[in-house]
């Protein structure tokens, strides 16, 4: 697939899944990274890690700990068979910090990182990941 072919399949990706009421657990930014993940190398890192996100108690699990969000994050990348990258392309995934200093994963959308928030959608700029993880 090239690079132009991945940026296609993730804006479309992106414009089905905002068409998708939001979910804590499901549509949020956990789920709708880890589906993408699945439809791209088929394999759930989620599950790979030996989680399951299925409604909001399955989401709280994942931040009971602020500080172990991060290594549960990269335990279930490792888990999934994905490697590290330090030049993220179009389709590849990874944790972001927002203009508040909030981490969430999030994709590889060109021009922007994508993610889901309980107010819509996250688009945060292309440098500010922490992390990130070749699909």
């Amino acid at each position: 697939m090239t690079e132009a072919d991945r940026l296609a399949a993730v804006r479309d990706y992106i414009a089905i899944e905002m068409g998708r009421p939001y979910e804590k657990g499901v549509t949020d930014c956990g789920g709708t990274i880890d589906r993408w993940v699945q439809k791209m190398a088929g394999v759930s890192p989620v599950s790979a890690f030996g989680r399951q996100l299925r409604n909001a108690e399955d989401a709280s699990e994942w931040t009971v700990v602020p500080q172990m969000f991060a290594v549960l994050v990269n335990r279930a990348a490792r888990a999934g068979g994905f490697k590290k990258t330090a030049n993220p392309i179009p389709g590849d995934v990874g944790l972001i910090i927002n203009e508040k200093g909030v981490m969430a994963p999030a994709i590889h959308a060109g021009d922007c990182w994508f993610s889901r928030h309980e107010t819509g959608a996250l688009a945060v700029p292309i440098d500010k990941f922490w992390k990130a993880w070749s699909v």
